[in-house]
């Protein structure tokens, strides 16, 4: 056990392992209760057989804020940035969540908060996925509730935001994870490419698993097809890490429905899914 809870957490979520510098970092969140959390990194210079000290994104916030799955984002510039979905409270009927980011100029030692806020309606901006095109500008994935996956751009490292746009996607309630395709200008959007059913608890069902990409920075989108697709199943939590061969290592989380259609989150699966750099480049 590397990092469990201590006295007052909620709970500790969505690990992050990231290299830089010939150090192995970990990132996690610390939940302290429905308003309050901390944000921890661990180093290890021994490849994750033993980790130091952790020191802090940010500590006690007064608010509920937690990075995403592949949260370290390293710039062409050689900082790193890290998207951030923060709101007063979350899971209860009419929270809002918005979406920021941090930046760290020294190798994750030290964190400043961007200016940048991407809001969105009902409940808001969630789960963002980051990724850099080669002349800088940042280009985030959202979930939403509004029916489509949404796209937002910033050509400042986050300091601004345009207004986020649908990606033309149509989408539930759920994560994405966008990624530029190693070596190419082509960019890559797992997703639940399924219908948008606005009586859903979760305005449609978590499957099928699918994958789409843009060559033309994310202003439109073609879907390549489905990596998962079975029935009354979710599928979610994405993280995409390209290997050295070029192929996708696509992990996520999987689970059963319930008879009555909720999502079933006491029998989960964590799969991994490799996918061709042939295929992602077809």
């Amino acid at each position: 056990m590397v990092v469990d809870n201590q006295t007052g957490d909620h709970n500790v979520m969505q690990p992050s392992l990231f290299k830089i510098g010939g150090e192995l970092l970990m990132g996690y969140a610390r939940h302290h209760g429905p308003e309050n959390s901390s944000m921890e990194i661990l180093r290890s210079t021994d490849d994750g057989a033993s980790f130091g000290e952790p020191n802090f994104v940010w500590s006690h916030c007064g608010e509920r804020r937690f990075s995403t799955f592949n949260c370290f984002v390293p710039l062409k510039d050689g900082r790193v940035l890290m998207p951030v979905q923060c709101g007063t409270e979350i899971f209860k009927a009419n929270d809002h969540q918005r979406v920021t980011c941090y930046i760290s100029e020294d190798r994750c030692r030290t964190w400043q908060r961007q200016a940048g806020v991407i809001d969105l309606p009902m409940r808001g901006a969630m789960e963002p996925s980051v990724a850099q095109l080669d002349d800088g500008e940042l280009i985030c994935s959202l979930r939403t509730q509004l029916g489509s996956v949404f796209i937002a751009r910033s050509g400042d490292c986050g300091h601004s935001w345009n207004t986020p746009q649908p990606s033309g996607l149509t989408a539930p309630e759920a994560c994405t994870s966008l990624a530029m395709l190693p070596g190419t200008q082509r960019l890559g959007l797992f997703w639940n490419g399924a219908s948008y059913v606005y009586p859903h608890h979760h305005f449609g069902p978590r499957t099928p698993l699918s994958v789409a990409v843009s060559d033309d920075r994310g202003h439109t989108w073609r879907r390549l097809g489905d990596i998962e697709t079975q029935p009354r199943h979710e599928f979610t939590n994405l993280s995409c890490t390209f290997l050295r061969d070029g192929r996708a290592a696509l992990s996520y989380m999987s689970g059963p429905e319930t008879p009555d259609g909720n999502f079933n989150r006491t029998r989960l699966e964590l799969r991994c899914a490799l996918i061709s750099r042939v295929f992602l480049e077809s």
